[in-house]
């Protein structure tokens, strides 16, 4: 895919990427312990547990799924989104099932990296990806997601607006945000 902004390259995660990714959740007691199964898993059934939730999501990846897109400066890891159908992340309310829906369900980018140039790179990326599989829009993260404290919120909030996604629903923490892609 090699989508990028400055020097920023956004690639698929493969199991050739997997140590790059998960150096990049260990500086994150966060996404540690979250290794993003958080979006994959029934509301109420996720558990913090780093050494599940690691092999899980490298389990996906070794089963060859799209899980997501790796950032990255030069060789370095520098930023994450969880992409995919919206009908794969049950965190998501489905109603529709529709599967020209995508979803960016989680982004994190490394705190010593430009936020701004590697979010764009990433839901840009993202965004490529899920046209380019027949999905007509794409969703920020559920309206439950909590990337931090309010301002954290407002942050996110306000990286998915500069990037093409409008407001399309209230939500629980985070306003419904879409990008309509076709």
């Amino acid at each position: 895919m090699g989508s990028g902004r400055s020097d920023v390259c956004v690639v698929p995660v493969t199991i050739e990427e997997w140590d790059r990714l998960a150096w990049l959740f260990s500086g994150s007691p966060g996404m540690d312990a979250c290794f993003c199964m958080w979006p994959r898993r029934r509301p109420g059934t996720h558990v913090p547990d780093h050494a599940r939730n690691r092999e899980d999501l490298k389990s996906l990846i070794r089963a060859g799924k799209q899980v997501g897109l790796l950032a990255k400066e030069k060789e370095r890891a520098v930023g994450w989104c969880a992409c995919g159908p919206r009908h794969t992340y049950p965190q998501y309310r489905d109603e529709d099932g529709a599967a020209a829906f995508w979803a960016i369900p989680c982004l994190y980018i490394d705190p010593t990296a430009d936020r701004r140039i590697v979010a764009a790179a990433l839901i840009e990326a993202a965004s490529d990806l899920a046209l380019a599989n027949g999905a007509i829009a794409i969703e920020g993260p559920p309206p439950w997601w909590l990337p931090g404290d309010a301002d954290a919120i407002s942050r996110a909030t306000d990286t998915f607006l500069e990037n093409e996604f409008t407001r399309i629903g209230p939500g629980a923490r985070v306003p419904e945000l879409r990008r309509i892609l076709a």
